[in-house]
């Protein structure tokens, strides 16, 4: 008998390349495994795109870790508007 999962991909965090980047390795600095997916197009579009959410790059992250995940790109996102 198959046994079914319930550890879906979630996306906690949508951006640039380079800032999907960091949050990924920031993610798996704390042991949460973490891919990127719309790569492809997310480093080829413009940046005008990006209120559209196309041409932005997702971090998924597994649904068992979503809490903490969240907390980590919440840090992110707190450090970059300081700056």
């Amino acid at each position: 008998m198959t046994q079914i999962h319930d550890d879906v991909p979630v996306t906690v965090f949508s951006g640039m390349l380079w800032e999907a980047e960091l949050v990924k390795a920031m993610l798996l600095d704390a042991k949460i495994y973490a891919f990127l997916s719309d790569k492809i197009f997310g480093g080829v579009l413009p940046p005008i795109y990006s209120a559209t959410d196309t041409g932005q790059v997702k971090v998924k992250v597994s649904s068992r870790d979503v809490e903490q995940a969240q907390e980590i790109v919440a840090e992110f996102e707190k450090n970059r508007k300081a700056e």
